[in-house]
């Protein structure tokens, strides 16, 4: 087989030859394949979780924002504590139960007055009706 002496007059263009592969050389490339594919497959899943936590991550920071966001248009910052609830007359206080401070002391609303209201006629229907049903048990 003798070389081709190509120059600037010579027409060339590339031309596909097929080659046929052996049993070997197709196992080796259904290996590479199987390789490459359980690749894809652990990237896949890798990207998944990438964009998992970073949908969750960009959950969390915009509700920094929005709580934030609260913040400067209520000119406040809102925080919950569990109280214990004092009441004198139409006075009521808050007081945290871990370190005993007293979170807020002040007048009650309305609504919190008929409440306590309600609740304690309630409570004085309930103390009636034990007694009236003590007083029949004494009888018989």
């Amino acid at each position: 087989m003798s070389l081709v002496t190509v120059d600037e007059n010579t027409i060339t263009e590339n031309h596909q030859v097929k080659t046929p592969i052996s049993d070997k050389e197709k196992l080796e490339l259904l290996d590479q394949i199987v390789k490459v594919d359980l690749e894809i497959n652990e990237k896949s899943e890798a990207l998944k979780n990438y964009t998992k936590a970073a949908k969750d991550e960009i959950g969390d920071l915009a509700a920094k924002i929005s709580q934030w966001c609260g913040r400067v248009r209520t000119g406040v910052v809102s925080e919950t504590y569990e109280c214990a609830v004092t009441y004198e007359g139409t006075h009521i206080t808050f007081t945290n139960v871990k370190n005993g401070e007293i979170v807020e002391q002040r007048e009650m609303t309305e609504e919190e007055q008929l409440r306590l209201t309600s609740n304690r006629v309630d409570a004085e229907v309930v103390i009636r009706q034990a007694r009236r049903k003590a007083d029949k048990e004494d009888k018989e």
